[in-house]
């Protein structure tokens, strides 16, 4: 594009010299005009957008009190060039960490796409906005101003919603505001945008991780407040999130104990004891519930032999007067 705008400067310039005497006064403003155009493109060969872009308003400026088919067909070219240069400038502050200032170019960029009727950059444009909108986000997230952060989240989304990093920012706030329905949406959707991409991997990771911790201390929550229901939908929300831990399992059995599902709970107390790391008296509390359940269903046997598997630690008094005065397991 450069080398035709310059071919075009040439001819420019072989014209004027072809131009009656009798239109001095226009001659004259068609050379300036000429000059601005030249100047303006060695700004562009020169890496000097800002420069570049003055010249060329300039330009369009000249050609329209011109008026002439020539600084008409001037005028044009320049046009070409106007949301391009604001794209460069945009580009090369935020090499500088200018963010606020390369955001303020990339908007110009889109208002004189709009205007000239340009549609090559407003893609490119939106997306720069919303990388730079979710790092501006990121920055103030770690100086502890969640609302500016979260303010910047969303005029990120209202630019480019599949800007991962967005939507990655928004479950770290909404985990620390404790807004787990607004975090898990926002997780949903940066796992499917994230899960197009390999080199997301590790940041969708961080992610699960996020959401199961958070799930896991709300139940620890609902489940002191009596809450069994909602605790045992934090526990398997946390699960589909891949916490895979003897303890998430163990207080899933837990809740489903209080809630007398009895056949539930041993099927989760016995995916707590197939997880486990801990040796007998680790375990015997989970063999303890287990024997409660089965004694909730009338089936002794069973929970004999898990009650003896509890004696071990704090549950071994509890366990052995179940053994021996409630199921009478030796008579």
């Amino acid at each position: 594009m450069t080398m035709k705008l310059m071919k075009r400067s040439k001819v420019m310039l072989l014209l004027l010299l072809f131009l009656p005497v009798a239109n001095l006064s226009a001659q004259a403003t068609m050379e300036n005009l000429v000059q601005i155009f030249n100047s303006g493109v060695q700004g562009m060969q020169g890496n000097n957008p800002a420069f570049a872009l003055a010249q060329f308003e300039q330009v369009i400026e000249m050609a329209d009190e011109i008026g002439t088919e020539d600084a008409m067909d001037m005028k044009r070219q320049v046009i070409q060039q106007i949301p391009r240069l604001h794209f460069q400038i945009a580009r090369t502050l935020a090499q500088r960490n200018d963010l606020q200032g390369s955001v303020d170019a990339l908007r110009d960029c889109l208002a004189a796409s709009e205007k000239y009727e340009d549609e090559r950059y407003p893609p490119l444009a939106k997306g720069m906005i919303a990388q730079i909108l979710s790092i501006q986000g990121n920055n103030a997230r770690n100086a502890g101003d969640l609302d500016k952060a979260l303010e910047l989240y969303n005029q990120a989304h209202s630019y480019d919603s599949t800007e991962f990093r967005l939507h990655l920012g928004r479950v770290l706030v909404y985990d620390a505001q404790g807004e787990r329905a607004k975090m898990l949406e926002s997780a949903e959707n940066a796992i499917k945008i994230g899960s197009e991409n390999p080199d997301m991997a590790e940041n969708i990771e961080t992610i699960r991780r996020t959401v199961s911790i958070s799930f896991f201390n709300a139940a620890q929550t609902t489940m002191q407040d009596g809450a069994f229901t909602a605790t045992e939908q934090n526990l398997l929300t946390s699960i589909e999130y891949g916490n895979r831990s003897s303890a998430v399992y163990y207080q899933l059995g837990l809740a489903r104990f209080r809630v007398e599902q009895w056949q539930s709970a041993i099927e989760a107390l016995n995916e707590a004891l197939e997880l486990s790391e801990g040796d007998a008296e680790s375990n015997a509390g989970i063999y303890f519930h287990i024997g409660r359940s089965y004694e909730a269903l009338d089936n002794t046997a069973r929970a004999c032999a898990a009650y003896r598997n509890a004696l071990h630690g704090e549950f071994e008094e509890a366990a052995r007067f179940q053994i021996e005065n409630v199921l009478n397991c030796n008579g």
